[in-house]
């Protein structure tokens, strides 16, 4: 077999002889460097990817042998990327920190819309799926990315396998993938082109710096017995105003939605409702209350008021917020299909100093398993009411002695909301129940 760049008998002076792609991709193993390089030839396969550069080319050409990374700093040749292409090239053979490359000199265009190969099923990542169209199964994030889509900066986010390996993927601008969203479930699956940035900058290479970098949302997969549906919000209807007044904190809100279940049939095993201001992104809420599981759940306008009160919405004042669902199973996480704007008026009114006088009445312990204790009742006024997430009221009491003890011994643990009462002016306090 003549090697990359010869010439034999019959070609034409100057032109390099085609070669298959894994007859110039075999690699030292002591310097990580291809047996190949420096060496001239031209080379027929599909194109895989995308262009992973803004300027010249960058992308892996395949043939039914193996593949390489084809390379040009800034010409592109008048051809644009597109993966199933076919074309021809020539170049030199070279390495980038352990990658193979072809240095582009020539393109030739011949036909599109080519079948690519089935992904390799590998467990990860390494020496033999450079330049493969490879999927690994079953990842997970070692850190998540911050926020709810993948980054639009070129970067790597490592994930591992079930044996805890390590994986690198490595997420380009170039990509259609960046920016889009994240997987929602605890583990997932991921096609891509195999690469390598090795830690070494000359040779000889280190055998490490092994990516994995995805072309499209459609090479992230889940597994779907590891997967919520979607759901719908249904009430209270988008843009509704809830009123709040002394005479009516008593009064109920439904909140309800479809239930949200897995491809199984199984039911979420917890809902919590959302609400933030309008404009932001729910990652800092305003107030949060988990329902429990069903899909329809009462809320009572004196837990709106609390809620209020604790984030500084005043007598008169309206706020403007946004809420939404969110439903858990085990480690499954899933937010309603979308959100709801909410208006919330609050006209109570009642006497700065009494109201004072009621938000500095200490309860403690909390979270509390056998007892806990309100301190700084006054007696014979104050009036204490227990309440249970679902609206039902445990207890209800006037208190006698300054320092009451509650009576939780009977309660399952939970969140429930110690509402304290003086006349006009109301503290609801949040109570954990262990």
């Amino acid at each position: 077999m003549q090697s990359p760049g010869a010439f034999a008998n019959g070609t034409t002076l100057g032109i390099p002889l085609q070669y298959a792609i894994a007859q110039i991709i075999k690699v030292n193993p002591t310097t990580g460097v291809p047996d190949s390089t420096g060496k001239f030839a031209t080379l027929k396969g599909i194109v895989y990817g995308f262009n992973q550069r803004f300027t010249g080319v960058q992308c892996v050409l395949r043939d039914s042998t193996g593949g390489i990374t084809l390379f040009n700093t800034t010409r592109n040749f008048g051809y644009t990327v597109k993966e199933g292409d076919e074309i021809e090239v020539s170049g030199a053979i070279s390495t980038n920190r352990g990658l193979a490359q072809l240095i582009l000199d020539t393109i030739i265009f011949t036909s599109s819309g080519n079948t690519l190969k089935t992904p390799s099923t590998v467990v990860k990542v390494d020496e033999l799926t450079e330049s493969d169209l490879v999927r690994v199964n079953n990842v997970k994030f070692v850190t998540r990315p911050t926020g709810a889509n993948w980054p639009t900066t070129s970067s790597n986010i490592s994930v591992t396998n079930a044996a805890n390996d390590t994986i690198v993927i490595r997420v380009l601008n170039t990509s259609i993938l960046a920016g889009k969203p994240l997987p929602t479930t605890p583990t997932f699956n991921i096609v891509g082109l195999g690469s390598q940035t090795s830690t070494s900058f000359a040779s000889p290479f280190a055998f490490n710096g092994y990516q994995i970098i995805p072309r499209t949302q459609d090479d992230i997969t889940i597994n779907i017995q590891d997967s919520l549906n979607a759901f719908n919000l249904l009430t209270p209807a988008n843009n509704d105003t809830i009123l709040l007044t002394n005479a009516n904190l008593n009064d109920t809100i439904l909140l309800s939605w479809t239930p949200c279940v897995n491809s199984n049939g199984v039911y979420a095993t917890t809902y919590t409702f959302v609400l933030d201001t309008v404009g932001e992104d729910f990652s800092t809420p305003r107030f949060e209350l988990i329902t429990g599981n069903s899909a329809v759940f009462k809320l009572t306008k004196a837990n709106i008021y609390a809620m209020a009160i604790s984030n500084g919405i005043a007598q008169g004042q309206l706020f403007t917020g946004i809420w939404q669902v969110k439903a858990e199973s085990n480690t499954l996480v899933r937010f309603s299909n979308s959100f709801r704007n909410i208006f919330i008026q609050n006209n109570v009114t009642t006497s700065v100093s009494e109201l004072k006088r009621l938000d500095a009445i200490q309860l403690y312990p909390n979270p509390a398993k056998e007892e806990a204790t309100l301190v700084g009742l006054i007696p014979h006024k104050d009036v204490v009411s227990i309440i249970g997430i679902s609206g039902k009221i445990e207890a209800n009491f006037t208190a006698s002695p300054k320092a009451v003890v509650l009576p939780i011994n009977g309660l399952k643990a939970g969140i429930y909301f110690v509402k304290i009462q003086s006349g006009e002016a109301i503290v609801v306090k949040k109570l954990w129940v262990q």
